[in-house]
Order: structure tokens, then sequence, then C-alpha cells
């Protein structure tokens, strides 16, 4: 049985997202669930495609699989949920979302 997280991103909002990914890699590690996780699975909206290689290298290469990544925010969740969906059919395992997609930004009065 594998472990798998999936860490649904919608990056560039408020320059928080680095942030939060490092606070949620950090809490894995904390709790031992990291080192027993074979892969972390990314799916990710950006601003900027170099956000990707930052969380990349924010969860470790060796353990970050990027399964979906586009500019277009009218994706949502969608392929996160579908990545799930389809590796349940294949096997058994268990998941620790993580969703970031609530960042947004403040606006000014």
């Amino acid at each position: 049985m594998s472990f798998c997280c999936i860490t649904e991103k919608e990056f560039g909002k408020m320059g928080l997202w680095e942030q939060l990914v490092m606070d949620q890699i950090f809490a894995l590690k904390e709790s031992g669930l990291y080192d027993r996780t074979d892969k972390l699975f990314v799916s990710c909206i950006y601003d900027r495609i170099s956000d990707i290689e930052t969380v990349v290298n924010i969860i470790g290469k060796d353990k970050c699989e990027i399964i979906s990544s586009t500019n277009d925010k009218r994706k949502y969740e969608y392929s996160a949920l579908d990545f799930i969906y389809k590796q349940s059919k294949k096997e058994d395992f268990l998941v620790c979302y993580f969703h970031t997609g609530c960042l947004i930004k403040k606006k000014r009065l």
C-alpha cells in the first residue's frame, strides 16, 4: 500500500502560498508522515511558471511529482480529484489532501 499526499495549489495569491506549503511540509515531517510518504502529488494553478519549480524545491525533488499544472483559474481542484479517483481504481492507498485555493487577494478600500 502506498501513501500519497495531494497538494492542490492556486499559486500567486498574495505571496502566501510559499509559506503555506513550507508549513504543510514541516507539519508532515514533524508527524513522521513525510518519511512514510512515497510521493507528494501536486496539482497546481500558477501565475508564473517558475512557481512550479519553487514548490518542487520546497517539497523535495525526490518526493514531489507534478500531476497537473495550468494557469487556467477555471480548472479548480478537478485535476487533483480526477487523479485520486483514477489512482483509487488501480490500488489501495491513503490520501492526505491539502487545499490552498482559498487564499485570495485582499481588496484595498
